[in-house]
């Protein structure tokens, strides 16, 4: 099975959704083969020391993400894999997967935490800046996929307090 991770950035710096990432490629059985999509420009020094197939398509645009190889390559490159894994929401990766993957490969969302509600009440202008973000894509985006990968059974029942309008598999 060959299953394709999609991640704004493999940065160590960033925290946590990296080490998943690092973490999730060392399980698997040696039949199976994992590559990850990045939006890190190629020359970043931290990519020489991941020890798996790593496609460094950035340097990207913004905190969101955008990468204008990010498109294209998803669409050279989706029938070599069986499944792919988006890990994180609020950024371009998501909108790249719906353009290019929903309907041919099965794709499951890693959220890691990003759904939940204390934001809401912490940040309340960039909470209404999302809900218009999610109501355009990324509920479509969650919506679309094979399921929706909690960390626990807490976050999944506190990531539908983050948004009325919720709709995915878990």
């Amino acid at each position: 099975m060959r299953i394709l991770h999609l991640i704004a950035s493999l940065d160590p710096a960033t925290g946590g959704p990296v080490e998943s990432v690092r973490i999730s490629l060392n399980y698997g059985s040696e039949q199976d083969a994992q590559e990850v999509v990045t939006l890190d420009d190629p020359s970043a020094g931290f990519l020489r020391e991941i020890p798996f197939p790593v496609h460094a398509l950035g340097p990207h645009i913004h905190t969101y993400g955008y990468c204008g190889r990010l498109i294209p390559w998803l669409k050279a490159n989706r029938s070599r894999f069986d499944g792919v894994v988006i890990h994180g929401l609020w950024q371009y990766c998501g909108f790249s997967v719906l353009r290019t993957i929903r309907g041919r490969v099965p794709y499951v969302v890693y959220p890691h935490g990003m759904l939940d509600p204390y934001f809401k009440h912490a940040f309340p202008i960039k909470h209404l800046k999302k809900w218009l973000y999610w109501i355009l894509l990324e509920y479509w985006v969650l919506r679309g996929a094979l399921c929706v990968l909690f960390t626990s059974e807490t976050e999944e029942i506190q990531a539908k307090r983050s948004f009325w309008l919720h709709r995915w598999q878990a």
